[in-house]
Formats: structure tokens, sequence, C-alpha cells
């Protein structure tokens, strides 16, 4: 671990050596304020990573003229750690050794603990950094200095001696090497990062620096004085295995600039293979993204910017290529796409795009929805039934199971308009009672006056119909012959007309099963049913007789059954009202829901059996009231198939990748959390899901928003936003390869 690695240059988050809370003076309370307050003044130079800066601050040390306090005071971990700490002989760490040389400049021999912490490597690269006039001394090496004072030019804040060093040779062979490490972590750390930056990680690092694990391990540390190494990501591994095969590092501002490009272009052609970036336009574009995010997201580390600094200037310099590609074009402006989502006509769109991608058929749907009339009045209808499109049924099914308050209020709408129908077309019993008062007032006095004519009647005729009747074919059935001999000997020779007209209610009774005779050997109410014709035909003759000798009673039957007319439709519509109730209750309006089956079951036996007794207006009403109930019904068919979670899920991010969650890459789904988080934190994608709900309540409309969702133009652009999007997501995540500086380098 070397000098590379100080927080106070680096400010990493996995260095194993960060001593900041161990070799530290004690302070009273308020000796301890008061530093703090002295420490945030120094800014990077009052880092305790490696020095004991409460110690300086104690005993009132003071920097020399070249910036640097006393050896006095460095911790173990210090690259020069030297025997002139006060540190140096704790827990059995020896400080080296500093000598003046003959030209007047100093060598340092490190110690064995030295050694232990620093390969020789490192401290090689240390002193070249920021000891460019000194030399080091390793145990192989001879010494060829003279003993003299130490010097106070390694302060463990060195990074304005790493500023103010030379810049290294900048030969072809060189930068060469510096590419292909480039490339070489920007190809693997594209594909580790999406170990490295799982949503907690990113999270954790945006806020504190250090991922869970490790601020774990620092909490052990601190509070049980352990000495737990930190663990490095699987990128910092990366990077640490190309520097130990020999890569060189870049040094300079420029370089490390440079490398960003190659690192974020070659990041962003690989995540671009991942995420179907077919095109070479396309794939050209990512690269560029990638280049121009991670030059942007480099230059924000250099200049101290933390990650959440870098994640917005990658983001700003990854889309801006594309930004000015689609102003050029005089397309959509790319930053407005990507703030799209957290507009209200933004969401719209993107609810369009959810809706033409789900439909079947999204012309013949939209022809559908803007013709769809409610079927009953006051029935509201949903899209997915208006448009009968498979596709956004099965989209609306969806929509429903996560929008229950809005769709169960139209559920209660659509119950009520259809009582309210029903009602209208079969009355209440009151109006059917009151329609029964005003017939019987008006036809009751027109039987009274024909029956009391005093006029008689001859029963012959109706005795010759009888015999007629048994002694033709049908009259041999038993069922029959018994039926016509209990007429015939119920009306026996009565000459009445008002005792005929009674006998005649009693076989209109048999006629329909209601009449179980008294008397001795009379066949039972069953039996009479059965000969319900023959039967109507001694009525016909019984009705003559009576009419012969009661002038007027025909004309009463008819007025009576004119007006028994409504008051017959009344009761067989309320009756397919009764038995079409569901036994649950709609808590808004109290009334009970009609049943979908019931309701079809019911009309279709009132038809068979009434069927005359309805008019053609009424008949049409019950079956529109069957075909709301049945479209209402539709989304619950077999073949409707709710769709997936992810079809609500991830709408916003998208828009900006170009698929939704399940049809991109793993990598580049979590490469992108960032902007993901931007989303799901305003609320968009919510937004979203409410714009569709109120599209599937709404057929016209939905009817608007498909026709606005263009495939051929929204797939060009979402084709250029994906690659954009991915070549900037890149950029950001291969540029975190490299932690923030507080200053930047020359």
């Amino acid at each position: 671990m070397g000098w590379q690695d100080d927080p106070v240059v680096s400010q990493s988050a996995a260095d194993p050596l960060d001593f900041s809370n161990r070799y530290n003076t004690k302070l009273n309370p308020q000796q301890e304020q008061a530093f703090q307050a002295w420490a945030q003044k120094q800014g990077p130079r009052g880092s305790s990573y490696d020095y004991d800066m409460r110690g300086a601050f104690a005993s009132g040390a003071t920097q020399s003229a070249n910036g640097h306090f006393p050896d006095t005071f460095k911790k173990p971990n210090h690259p020069t750690f030297s025997d002139q700490s006060q540190y140096s002989g704790v827990d059995g760490n020896e400080g080296g050794k500093w000598a003046k040389q003959s030209d007047g400049s100093w060598s340092f021999t490190p110690s064995a603990s030295s050694l232990k912490m620093h390969d020789a490597g490192d401290l090689q690269t240390y002193f070249q950094k920021v000891e460019p006039g000194n030399k080091l001394i390793l145990p192989s090496q001879p010494d060829q200095s003279s003993v003299g004072a130490g010097s106070w030019k390694d302060d463990p804040v060195v990074t304005s001696q790493a500023l103010a060093a030379p810049e290294p040779p900048t030969d072809i062979g060189r930068q060469v090497a510096l590419g292909g490490r480039a490339v070489g972590e920007g190809v693997g750390g594209t594909l580790l990062s999406a170990i490295d930056q799982n949503p907690v990680n990113i999270v954790s690092q945006a806020l504190t620096g250090k991922t869970p694990q490790q601020l774990s391990i620092s909490a052990v540390n601190h509070y049980l004085g352990a000495h737990l190494p930190q663990m490095p990501s699987y990128s910092e591994l990366l990077s640490k295995a190309l520097t130990y095969l020999g890569a060189p590092t870049p040094e300079t501002s420029g370089e490390q600039l440079g490398s960003a490009a190659i690192r974020g272009a070659s990041g962003a052609l690989t995540l671009g293979g991942l995420g179907g970036v077919a095109t070479v336009p396309n794939a050209i574009r990512a690269g560029v993204s990638g280049a121009t995010g991670a030059t942007a997201s480099e230059y924000a580390r250099q200049q101290g910017a933390g990650p959440v600094g870098q994640f917005v200037a990658g983001l700003a310099g990854g889309f801006a290529p594309t930004a000015i590609e689609e102003a050029a074009r005089g397309g959509a402006n790319l930053v407005a796409n990507i703030a799209r989502p957290l507009t209200r006509a933004g969401q719209e769109q993107i609810a369009g795009q959810v809706l033409a991608r789900q439909a079947t058929n999204p012309q013949a749907a939209v022809a559908n929805l803007e013709t769809a009339q409610p079927i009953v009045p006051g029935s509201a209808r949903t899209a997915g039934e208006a448009s009968q499109d498979l596709g956004l049924m099965a989209l609306e099914k969806g929509v429903r199971g996560r929008s229950t308050a809005d769709f169960g209020q139209r559920i209660s709408e659509q119950n009520a308009a259809r009582q309210a129908e029903l009602g209208s077309v079969a009355g209440t019993p009151s109006e059917m009672a009151a329609a029964k008062i005003a017939r019987d007032a008006e036809t009751a006095p027109m039987r009274e006056q024909a029956l009391g004519s005093g006029g008689v009647a001859d029963p012959a005729p109706i005795h010759a119909t009888i015999d007629s009747i048994l002694s033709s074919p049908v009259g041999k059935r038993e069922t029959v012959s018994k039926a016509l001999e209990w007429a015939k000997g119920l009306i026996g020779d009565e000459t009445n007309p008002a005792s005929l007209y009674e006998i005649r209610k009693d076989l209109q009774l048999a006629q329909q099963g209601k009449l179980q005779p008294s008397s001795a050997n009379a066949p039972n109410a069953s039996t009479l049913a059965t000969a319900r014709g023959q039967l109507g035909q001694v009525v016909s003759s019984l009705d003559d007789s009576i009419e012969a000798a009661a002038p007027g009673f025909k004309a009463y039957l008819q007025r009576y059954r004119d007006l028994s007319q409504p008051i017959d439709q009344m009761k067989v519509i309320q009756e397919i009202q009764r038995r079409a109730q569901l036994t649950s209750a709609d808590v808004t309006t109290g009334q009970n829901f009609i049943g979908n089956a019931n309701f079809s079951r019911a009309l279709d036996a009132a038809i068979q059996k009434n069927g005359a007794k309805l008019t053609a207006d009424q008949i049409e009403r019950l079956n529109a009231i069957r075909t709301d109930l049945q479209m209402g019904q539709a989304i619950n068919s077999p073949l409707i198939k709710v769709p997936g979670s992810d079809t609500f899920q991830n709408l916003s991010i998208a828009q900006a990748i170009g698929a939704g969650a399940g049809g991109a890459h793993p990598i580049i789904r979590v490469l992108t959390k960032p902007l993901s988080w931007i989303y799901k934190f305003s609320g968009s994608d919510e937004g979203i899901n409410e714009v569709l709900t109120r599209a599937m309540l709404d057929p016209k409309l939905s009817a608007a928003m498909l026709k606005r969702a263009t495939p051929a133009s929204v797939g060009a652009f979402s084709a250029r936003l994906r690659a954009a999007t991915i070549g900037a997501s890149a950029g950001m995540n291969t540029t975190h390869l490299r932690a923030p500086l507080s200053q930047p380098p020359p």
C-alpha cells in the first residue's frame, strides 16, 4: 500500500492502512473542540490518516518554510516513518533513518516495520513523486550518506509535493501502455462494476464514502481496537493487478483525462454489446458518450468532487454529444427527453408508448376506442373491453390490480347504471300495483254490466266441444279424457253467465297447473296442466256461450287483456331482476350487484317462457344490459393473461435505455441505477401509472394517446437515446475506478 492510497491524496475508502483513529494524542473536550476548528482550517493537511495532527496541535508545532510539520508525530503507516517519531518503538514499530548527503540532499532507509506496510515499489514511486531530490536506500542498497539531522520534507500531507513534481516523460511506448491499461480497466471495470455498484453500495458510498462492509470494518476497528484490513472492490483489485503486472499509471492531469476517455469509450462499447446496440452509428454514439462522460466525471474528480458530483458531471458530459446531435436534427432535445418522465406531458407520452407496445393491433384498437359508446345509459366503458384488443385488455387487467380504488368506483357506477336501466324497463312493485288498480277500475264496470244483463246461457255448445275432443284421437289420452270429464262435470247444466264466468276462472287455473280439485276422483293439478290446450278450447267455447247470453262480455275480456299486458311484462322483468341479484351489496350505493351469469340465465328463461309478452324494445334493452355485464367481465376471460410486474415498473428508465427492466442486460440495469433513483424519488413511475389508470378508464383518452405514440419515430430516437445512456453510464462507472482528489494533479 503506497502513497497513492493516502486519503489526503486519493481519499480512497478501501485503504487497509487507515490509522485515522490510532496513534492520536488524547485531548480534553475543550482541546478537541479547538482542534477540530483548527483542523478544518487546515483543509487536507488536517488529516490524521498517517500523522498525529492532535499532537502537533497540542504541542504548538508549526510548519517550516516549505509547509511541512516535524517527523515527531508521524504514525507507523507513514511512508517515511522515522526514528524521530514519538511512535517509533511503540507496538513493535521501529522507525527508519534519515541521513544527510554530502550534496545537501537527504537519504532515507526504511525500517523493517515500514517495509511490511509499504512494498519497495510503492516507496520508490513515492520518492519519485514527493522526494525527487532525495534518495531512498533499500536494504540491498549501500548507504553512502553521512548521518545528519532528520528532515521535515516528508510531511504526510504530500498532495502539494505531488503537484510540484515534474511531469514524467511522455514517450510513445508509455502512452501506448497507458492506453492498453485504460482499455483493460474499461472492459473489465464495466463488467466488474455490476458487482461493485449494487444499489446499497452506491447509496452508502455517496453518503459516507464507504460501502456497508467497509463501514462495518471501520466500526469494529474503532470500538474494539482491532486492525482488520479493509476490503478493496473488484474494480480496485483489477487496477492493482494491472499495476502489479507492470502497467504504468496515469500521473498527470492530461494522462488521467486521456485514460478516462479511453476507459469510458471501451466500457461503453462493451456495455453496448451487452445492451443490444447493434448498428455502427449507435455503437459510435455509445463510444463517444462513454468517452465524454468519463472525461467529464474524471475532471470533476480532479476538482475534488465526490461520487455525486462525478455522477452529475458524467451524466451531463455523456449525454452532451447526443444532445448536440438531436438539436442539429431539429428533433427532441435530449435533456428534455431525460426530464420527460418528470413532467405530466412526458408521463402521458410514455404511457402512450406503453399502450402502443401492449396493443395487439394499435390501429384497430384506436378505431374501436374512438367509436365506443355506452351500451347501457350511464355505464361508462373501460378502454380494454372497448378496444376489443386482447393486449389492451390484459393491460387493463394489470392496471386494475394496481388501482383497485379507481376501478372499484367505476364498477359501482356501472352497477348503479345497470340497476337503473333494469328498473326503468321492469317498473317497480308500486307501479305494478297501481296498474292493476287502474285496470280493475276500468274493466270491472264492463264485466258487471255484461254479466248483469239477465240473459240465460246455453251449456250445450260447450258440452258438444268437449264431446268432440273426447271422440278425437287426442281424447283417447288418459290425461286429456280425465281433464275433460272433470270439466264437463264442473260445467254441468249451468246457464247463469256469472256462474259460468267463475267456472271459467277454475279452468284457467287448471291450464296453468295451479288448481288442485277437491272433488272425489278429480284429476290432480299436473294432469290438468297436461291438457292445457284442450282446456283452452273448452274456455273458448264457454266464452262464446257467455257472450251470447251477456253481450259485452268478450269486449270486457279484450280490454282486461290489453290492460294486463304491461302488468304481465313488469311481472316477467321484475322476476328477471329478482333472480339476477347477487347476495353481495355495493357499500357505496347500498344496491346489490347484478350477477353476469345470474342475469343471463334469468333472461334466457324469461324469453323462452314469456317472450311473447315482452316487446322488441324491452328485449333489446335487456340484451344490452347482458352485453354490458359481459363486456365488464371480458378481462376475466382465460385468454387474458395479467402482464408481468415489469410492465408497470421502471417505466422512466425504460424511456432512456429503450427497454423495460426485463429487456435490458443485468449489467445495464445495475449501471443505470442512479438515473433510476432520480425517477423513483421524483415519483415519475407513479405518475405514469396514474396516467395509465386514467387512460384505461377513458377510451377516448386511450385513443388519443395511442395515436400520439408513433412507433417509427419513437423507435429511432429511442435507439439513439439508448446508445447515449449506455455510453454515459459506462463512462461514469469506469471513472469511479479512480478515487476523487482533493486537488487536481499537474
